[in-house]
């Protein structure tokens, strides 16, 4: 009896080591998707810089300016989509003026659908209170000072052909002078808006990839940026302070680390039990 488990026991651990890794990369996205059915709430630190982004937006008065223009497209829509969907939800009962001016193609399609997903555009009327402006090619070294020095010199219309001098919204925007904020929700146009709007003056929030989050840590400290999110973590810790967004990708996220993490730990235990199986095994049999 003794000898056949034992043979079950050294059968398991050889059989560990072997295992298909379709069956574990299936089990990871297992647990990816638990949280999506089964929220779990998992507690983390709120870091102090989206705090900060939070309070700011919370400081606005009625009626604020706010252009969201940044090179956000669907490559790297997961990680700044977070906390940009927090955003619109904190803005959208506030009688926040918000212009999308594209600094990216793919801007046209990224910056739509969160407008659409947080429920901004049901609450908000098109050309009063938001607008979406047509992509101007040429590059943010051209368009962002042309856009701050005079809009209407460089936008004619907004994304469906209706002149800007028949929507509201522009009733008294026509510069830079008029912006109370500059939204980034992109992950690589930071550079050029310290370059081009920040010297105009204008306060700059940044809904940034976690790659470029301790790069752009120098433009916060000289003063260039005032408020950063960090990738889809920051999202998740702006989702808490906003009480909830419509997807909810930042705690979701959250709750599938935590899975996954305890997964991979328990992954490294069987795997390390089970090769000093096989090396004992190996030991007694010599």
């Amino acid at each position: 009896m003794t000898d056949i488990g034992k043979g079950d026991s050294e059968n398991i651990w050889s059989k560990l080591q072997n295992i298909k890794v379709q069956y574990i990369w299936g089990i990871f996205l297992v647990l990816m998707l638990i949280p999506i059915a089964i929220p779990l709430g998992s507690k983390f630190k709120i870091n102090d810089s989206t705090i900060e982004v939070f309070e700011y937006i919370e400081d606005l008065p009625d009626g604020s300016i706010i252009i969201s223009g940044g090179a956000g497209n669907y490559a790297f829509m997961y990680e700044t989509s977070a906390a940009f969907i927090s955003f619109l939800t904190q803005i959208k009962d506030n009688n926040m003026k918000l212009i999308i001016f594209p600094l990216h193609a793919d801007s046209l399609m990224f910056e739509p659908w969160a407008i659409s997903v947080s429920g901004f555009d049901q609450e908000n009327e098109y050309g009063e209170n938001w607008v979406v402006l047509n992509f101007i090619p040429g590059g943010a070294a051209i368009t962002l000072p042309a856009f701050c020095a005079d809009i209407r010199n460089l936008v004619a219309t907004d994304l469906y052909g209706t002149p800007i001098d028949d929507l509201p919204i522009f009733d008294n925007v026509n510069n830079a002078e008029d912006f109370d904020l500059w939204v980034d929700c992109g992950a690589n146009s930071m550079w050029n808006l310290v370059r081009y709007v920040a010297p105009q003056d204008v306060p700059i929030i940044g809904f940034v990839h976690s790659d470029y989050y301790p790069m752009f840590q120098s433009f916060v400290a000289a003063g260039q940026v005032d408020a950063l999110t960090n990738g889809i973590r920051g999202g998740a810790e702006y989702e808490l302070l906003v009480g909830k967004t419509a997807w909810n990708l930042g705690t979701i996220t959250m709750d599938a680390y935590q899975f996954l993490s305890v997964f991979v730990v328990v992954l490294v235990l069987l795997m390390n039990v089970s090769i000093k199986a096989s090396e004992k095994k190996g030991g007694d049999s010599q």
